[in-house]
């Protein structure tokens, strides 16, 4: 089971990637929720670099948990820590202002974002007590993944 338990965060954020290419607005919307508005309307060019950034910190995860030669076990919690809370927090903001108001774009925008902030609670789950490393053969796939789907939402922003 310990095991298993190690591969919760991998899962959550291979799920959340999958989720992401076909819906790659997903870490914009998160973003622009918790972000001040005057940041976001003033700026805008500064949400692809803030999207790009918030994908690294899985890849930071993953490398540390998997791939580095010298398993940087602290490193990746921190990471993996700082990736699913910021998921968690943005999702749940995302999902409250959207069924307070009742203005959201699609009535799946509720859904995927629960989905998103599920994932990032089954992540964190997977991050407490001791982190164990992972294989190799699973962290190398999902960088490359996560760094896609990063690619995907940053790149197709402005459209």
């Amino acid at each position: 089971m310990a095991r298993l338990r190690a591969y919760l965060p991998a899962l959550a954020i291979s799920a959340q990637a999958l989720i992401n290419i076909p819906f790659y607005g997903i870490p914009a919307i998160l973003l622009t929720t918790i972000l001040p508005a005057s940041l976001t309307g003033h700026h805008p060019w500064l949400l692809s670099p803030l999207i790009l950034l918030y994908f690294s910190l899985a890849i930071v995860y993953l490398y540390h948990a998997g791939v580095a030669p010298d398993p940087g076990l602290k490193r990746a919690k921190l990471a993996g820590g700082a990736y699913f809370l910021l998921g968690l927090v943005a999702s749940l903001a995302v999902v409250i202002s959207s069924l307070s108001r009742g203005d959201y774009e699609t009535p799946l925008l509720p859904i995927f974002m629960g989905v998103w902030g599920a994932l990032s609670m089954l992540g964190l789950a997977g991050l407490i007590g001791n982190v164990e490393r992972i294989s190799k053969a699973v962290s190398l796939p999902l960088i490359f993944l996560v760094a896609l789907s990063a690619v995907v939402s940053a790149s197709t922003l402005e459209w």
